[in-house]
């Protein structure tokens, strides 16, 4: 008894195999278990009569197995020249894409080059209307020198008249300015004649107070004269002091014939340099950074 596999009977029938296993559950009657192969329980098969019955109900005329071999033989030819086309195509498609890439890229250099020229053209544009602007500016500049040459030649009455007039207001002015002067120093003197007995007081009260100081010790260091040293203005360190950023120490001592209230120690010293030596003005000496000796 002659068999043939689903496959098979598809291909015979030229139909699909989904209809093909349709027309053999509702025309046959067979389930999926029914006529299963003993060598591999995954092929089902269907008898020569089975096939042509199937035939005969729809009306199909079997392949014989020379015109199937043709059919395949053609259809395998059909799409091995379709996938030949299909990778024709393809190349080509890759190739129009290379050339449009590099002509985008060659459009786009272009256009970033017109883009130059245009920039270039309207700077020229601008520079031509200004030396246009310049020498119509040169023009009434030499139309004026000719006037001025013209005037200069011919002078007119009425301005040596005002420059007469100018000179005598100004001899005037002079005049008025020097006599309020004269008398500014006339009260001056008398002020200072009148002041002058008294003046004795103070000094001798400055000497009395300097005597009493103390002299500054060694251990500290005038605010004033440190914040000189290292080129910082001595307002600025005053501030850090009195904000606590500094740790000064409050007194009143004698330093160079006058007396200071604030100085620097060690740990002052030091807090100078933390605070100021990144500034661009700071100048550092021979002790910095001025850190504190232990023990």
């Amino acid at each position: 008894m002659q068999t043939y596999t689903f496959g098979q009977c598809a291909r015979l029938l030229d139909i699909d195999p989904k209809v093909f296993r349709r027309w053999v559950k509702e025309d046959l009657g067979l389930q999926e278990r029914d006529q299963v192969s003993r060598a591999d329980s995954r092929v089902r098969y269907l008898t020569h009569e089975q096939l042509e019955r199937l035939a005969e109900l729809h009306e199909r005329t079997l392949l014989t197995d020379g015109e199937q071999g043709k059919q395949e033989h053609a259809t395998s030819g059909f799409t091995k020249l379709l996938e030949d086309r299909l990778g024709a195509a393809e190349d080509a498609l890759r190739t129009c894409e290379r050339m449009a890439s590099s002509a985008q890229e060659e459009l786009t250099q272009a256009l970033e080059r017109l883009t130059q020229v245009e920039q270039q053209v309207d700077r020229m544009a601008q520079w031509a209307t200004r030396l246009e602007g310049l020498l119509e500016w040169m023009k009434q500049i030499e139309t004026r020198l000719k006037h001025l040459e013209h005037t200069q030649e011919q002078p007119d009455p009425r301005l040596a008249e005002l420059e007469a007039q100018h000179r005598q207001q100004i001899a005037d002015l002079e005049a008025q300015y020097q006599h309020q002067i004269d008398e500014l120093k006339a009260q001056l003197a008398q002020y200072r004649a009148r002041e002058h007995p008294r003046s004795t007081t103070p000094a001798a009260s400055t000497k009395k107070v300097t005597s009493r100081a103390k002299h500054l010790p060694k251990t500290l260091a005038s605010r004033g004269a440190f914040a000189a040293l290292h080129h910082i203005p001595d307002s600025v360190v005053a501030r850090a002091c009195n904000s606590g950023k500094i740790a000064a120490t409050s007194g009143r001592w004698l330093y160079k014939s006058r007396i200071i209230f604030q100085a620097l120690g060690e740990r002052g010293q030091q807090d100078f340099y933390q605070m100021f030596h990144t500034r661009p003005d700071f100048t550092p000496c021979k002790q910095c950074p001025h850190a504190i000796k232990e023990g």
